[in-house]
């Protein structure tokens, strides 16, 4: 089924009507009619997706795009998403709040009063630079630098030297590869999706220059360091991403991930075998075989905010 988007205009709002299915195929052109609206000056955008049928990760990608980039002007973005359309409810609606990141939209059910003028906020000022902070030798630069770099790897799936988004659904790709998961089920779309939205709050803290890729040094000046004092900040990024991860390598009653389980996953993600192995035993912290979310989510934010020479280090950095 194709996407049809037809644009309108109501109260000062640039209105896009969207219907059909939101993929990997249709979705540039919703973000191409986001981008032109902008570049007409139109900052106040409501998408109605009521008629929407289907929606995958790169469909949440151009909505939570879509957010910054009316941020970013100052703007406004609108979301109409009633609780039941698009022949059998909405599914969009249900795929945000399962992977909650439904909460970062203004979302409404209906066309009533939600184009109405207020005033608009004064685009974000710029944060100084600063220059790179001078750190005392508590820690080698040398083991510094090495850690910095395993992290990037991590992340960086095809080695090409930067972050992007190709790297997010790659590394989805090989966990449901690992898994026997099929990418076109529920556990499978929400992964994709999970993997988007960790794109896009990545980008969102470390693309400087807004290349939509992440250099080495955008990574340890906008994610290490910036994160580096804040590992809850950087969990939340992450939780849609690892709450689907945990679905996919959970037993089959849902009660939690076995350290196995865990290990395989971290090896995935670009962990070195023993350090996977003893990552993963030590996260099953009462003995019992299985570990939390929370857990996992506390332990990979710990992980991926590096301390820098003179900070205290990071539980299992």
């Amino acid at each position: 089924m194709t996407l049809k988007v037809i644009e309108a205009e109501h109260n000062a709002w640039a209105v896009l009507h969207v219907s059909g299915e939101l993929d990997l195929v249709t979705s540039p052109a919703v973000r191409q009619h986001v981008h032109e609206a902008v570049a007409h000056g139109r900052h106040r955008v409501v998408l109605d997706l009521s008629e929407v049928l289907f929606c995958d990760s790169s469909g949440v990608g151009v909505m939570i795009a879509a957010r910054r980039l009316m941020h970013s002007c100052g703007g406004d973005l609108r979301l109409i998403l009633p609780a039941r359309g698009a022949v059998d409810g909405s599914h969009v609606n249900r795929v945000l709040a399962a992977l909650g990141v439904r909460r970062l939209f203004e979302v409404f059910p209906d066309w009533h009063g939600r184009t109405t003028t207020r005033r608009r906020r004064s685009p974000p000022e710029k944060a100084p630079v600063r220059p790179p902070t001078s750190y005392a030798p508590s820690m080698d630069s040398a083991e510094y630098e090495r850690k910095t770099a395993a992290r990037f790897a991590s992340f960086d799936q095809d080695g090409n030297g930067y972050i992007d988004r190709e790297d997010f659904s790659a590394a989805a790709a090989a966990l449901l590869a690992e898994f026997g998961t099929a990418a076109r089920c529920d556990k499978g779309q929400a992964l994709y999706t999970g993997a988007e939205a960790f794109w896009q709050g990545m980008a969102g803290i470390a693309d400087v220059d807004g290349d939509q890729r992440v250099s080495r040094e955008e990574f340890v000046t906008g994610a290490v360091k910036r994160l580096g004092d804040n590992p809850q900040r950087f969990a939340e990024i992450a939780r849609p991403f690892l709450h689907a991860v945990v679905a996919v390598a959970a037993e089959e009653d849902g009660s939690g991930v076995a350290p196995q389980a865990a290990a395989r996953v971290l090896r995935v993600l670009g962990v070195a075998e023993d350090t996977a192995q003893a990552v993963a035993t030590a996260l099953d912290a009462d003995g019992d075989g299985l570990i939390g979310e929370e857990e996992i989510l506390s332990a990979f934010a710990r992980y991926y905010c590096t301390a820098g020479p003179g900070d205290p280090a990071a539980p299992g950095a």
